[in-house]
């Protein structure tokens, strides 16, 4: 029985230090310069914040170039265009060069005598 009450005091113990707050953080502040340091160091943090803007506006733009959908200029439509005239063109000689003639002549037996 006194090995119980013994835990549960040290339970309430440890559980009334979790809401204590250490004598560190409790110091007043210096009455000497406290406008000038505070200003000093709201001035750090507003050129660090400055400073992080930058940097989100240039990770803004160029993730922004990745996933832009462009529309296509004239120009390349016309390149497209050109290129599959061209290769129109290429079939068609290829095919009046490998072209064997047979068709406009009868069927010629050259076994026959």
């Amino acid at each position: 029985m006194a090995f119980k009450q013994l835990l549960a005091l040290a339970c309430l113990v440890a559980s009334s230090l979790a809401f204590v707050t250490p004598m560190t953080t409790l110091r007043a502040p210096a009455t000497t310069s406290a406008r000038s340091t505070a200003s000093a160091r709201g001035g750090a943090l507003m050129s660090c914040r400055v400073n992080a803007k930058k940097e989100k506006r240039t990770r803004n733009r160029l993730n922004m170039r990745k996933f832009n959908k462009r529309g296509t200029s004239r120009k390349k439509i016309l390149r497209v265009e050109r290129q599959e005239r061209a290769a129109e063109d290429e079939a068609e000689f290829l095919a009046k060069v490998f072209h064997s003639g047979m068709d406009d002549w009868e069927e010629v037996d050259i076994f026959s005598e």
